[in-house]
């Protein structure tokens, strides 16, 4: 059998950042709360200050948990529409979020988040660490279907992780070069 081309889909995978001590059991990924498959303590700190880890902060304080979300980047949800940014900042305020961009995350222990922010050390105290870090393209099958000399269309997640309107424009582009 030939194949004329391969429109590779194969998404993408949660990035697990290098923390020194990030495998502790008490570390999650946001996934995994908001699929209900994971405990939660009462201080969640989340790693992350995107919109996947703002959203997680905004349903885990609506349960009564005392949130901090951290991000390396000096804004939160930086990458989001900014009235809808707006919005979402405003309601995490409201719920009693703390929001600390800026920061260097040091390791993670019993306690906590270890971070340095504005030149100070501190500790996050925590019960639960979620990890809402990003993802990174799933391209283990890239490589071998190039070695065998077939042509590859990667799109949506396996492309660039985004949203769901970037998957659909890449299959149309795709779509009308084959």
């Amino acid at each position: 059998m030939r194949l004329d081309a391969v429109v590779l889909v194969t998404g993408s995978r949660l990035l697990l950042p290098r923390i020194p001590g990030i495998e502790r059991a008490k570390v999650v990924f946001a996934s995994e709360i908001l699929a209900g498959k994971s405990e939660v303590g009462e201080r969640v700190a989340i790693i992350g200050g995107e919109l996947v880890g703002c959203e997680t902060a905004e349903y885990l304080a609506d349960q009564g948990r005392k949130v901090i979300v951290t991000r390396r980047g000096g804004a939160m949800a930086a990458s989001t529409n900014p009235l809808a940014r707006d919005i979402l900042l405003a309601r995490l305020k409201a719920r009693g979020v703390t929001l600390l961009p800026g920061v260097k995350y040091e390791e993670i222990t019993d306690e906590g988040v270890v971070i340095t922010r504005e030149g100070q050390r501190q500790t996050i105290l925590a019960d639960t660490i979620v990890l809402a870090a990003g993802a990174i393209p799933e391209v283990s099958l890239l490589s071998a279907l190039q070695a065998r000399g077939i042509p590859v269309y990667a799109i949506g997640d396996c492309a660039s992780p985004g949203k769901i309107a970037d998957a659909l424009r890449d299959g149309a582009r795709v779509g009308r070069e084959i």
